[in-house]
């Protein structure tokens, strides 16, 4: 799997997935292997900025920005800055 290509990150998530977080990788018996690493995601934040919240949404930034001034998706502006509400996009 190549962490760097969107196939090999699909090919690890559904690993990662069906085997609930835990991936197991065979060396081959010739050369030395020492360590033991142990990765957690960092939890998603509730909390958007317009950027994450139009990833999440898969549209442009402009157009999130346009959409939330005309009330649409549910966001707040604070002071110029829009944030918006993981959970409430999802819903």
């Amino acid at each position: 799997m190549d962490p760097d290509s969107a196939r090999g990150l699909d090919e690890l998530r559904t690993t990662l997935d069906a085997t609930h977080g835990r991936l197991t990788i065979n060396l081959p018996e010739e050369g030395t292997a020492v360590g033991h690493h142990a990765f957690t995601p960092a939890p998603l934040p509730d909390v958007l900025t317009p950027g994450q919240a139009a990833e999440l949404l898969q549209v442009s930034e402009r157009e999130l920005l346009e959409l939330a001034e005309a009330g649409s998706p549910p966001g707040r502006r604070i002071g110029a800055s829009w944030r918006f509400s993981r959970p409430a996009l999802i819903k």
